[in-house]
């Protein structure tokens, strides 16, 4: 039954799926699972079962209940082959829905970018993880090269959409010189981008039953010994005295400038002159690859983007 794989409305959380519509914020999963094996992904202990798809009907359920819906992201951790890709992304066109969604950057190409632009695409997001092809393929198991990075960077290139590249610092194993690799090709795969292009970097955060965890307590990592202290692990604080955690504030600033971004949602207009100033110090600090003394800036970026992002959060909530 189709309304078994759909989240459950009641007269209580209706009001929630309405605002979620109503902003832009809806949700939807099309697939369960995932048959990749990234060592540090909670799938692979937290998720026992087999990768299936779920019924597309939900997506016309959806849109009947909430006529508002014009965008949806998609948060499959897995969509499926590019053959599937396209079915849903037509599934949405038909609708009368934009979506977001995760991919694989192994799976671009033009064709398939021009796919997604036609259907509705207005951004994508991929998890590349590592710069060091060593950490991909002995660490992370990833099964993706730099190379297919670069190239699915470049296959949006003439479509206007926006294209969020994911990076984890801190995982176990991984060298100094290995995050250098990592700066460097977050530089190079940022200008390869060009346009419409955010970078999110990460702290690696251990899983339980993850093929990682092990390596991480070798390397330091304390459990947590209570659910408490497992919901205090963060992702842009990092547990390993190896990586400075100022790494996250500025690589976020220096490349979320484009249109519609984060920083261009919570600062729009003139006020983005209220962030600029730390925007253009954050750009020094990541080519100079400069962490150090940076507390007085966070305080002042993070006391600007608590006041914006309430007053953003209160005025769709209004």
């Amino acid at each position: 039954d189709t309304e078994d794989y759909i989240l459950p409305l009641t007269e209580t959380n209706a009001k929630y799926f309405q605002f979620a519509a109503d902003e832009g914020r809806f949700s939807i999963q099309t697939s369960r699972s995932c048959p990749y094996r990234c060592a540090f992904c909670y799938n692979l202990s937290n998720n026992i079962a087999k990768y299936h798809y779920l019924p597309l009907e939900q997506i016309g359920i959806y849109k009947e209940r909430f006529p508002e819906l014009r965008h949806t992201t998609i948060v499959d951790d897995w969509l499926g082959a590019k053959k599937r890709i396209k079915t849903v992304a037509s599934e949405l066109q038909q609708h009368d829905v934009s979506f977001t969604m995760n991919i694989r950057a192994g799976q671009i190409d033009e064709d398939l970018a021009a796919h997604l632009y036609e259907t509705g695409c207005v951004h994508v997001m991929f998890g590349m993880e590592s710069g060091s092809p060593r950490v991909l393929k002995e660490v992370v198991d990833k099964g993706e090269t730099v190379e297919s990075f670069l190239t699915a960077a470049k296959s949006f290139r003439k479509f206007n959409i926006r294209r969020q590249f994911s990076f984890i610092l801190g995982m176990p194993g991984e060298t100094e010189g290995e995050r250098k690799e990592t700066y460097e090709f977050i530089t190079e795969i940022y200008n390869a981008a060009k346009g419409n292009v955010g970078i999110a970097i990460y702290n690696y955060v251990p899983f339980p039953g993850t093929p990682l965890l092990p390596a991480a307590i070798e390397d330091g990592f304390q459990v947590p010994t209570t659910m408490a202290g497992w919901s205090d692990l963060e992702r842009n604080k990092s547990i390993s005295k190896k990586v400075n955690e100022n790494v996250f504030f500025i690589g976020g600033l220096t490349h979320h400038r484009s249109k519609g971004n984060r920083t261009d949602t919570n600062f729009p207009g003139v006020l983005r002159l209220l962030i600029l100033p730390f925007e253009l110090l954050c750009r020094a600090r990541w080519k100079l690859k400069f962490w150090e003394f940076f507390k007085l800036e966070k305080y002042f970026i993070t006391q600007l983007l608590k006041w914006r992002t309430s007053r953003v959060a209160a005025k769709g909530l209004s």
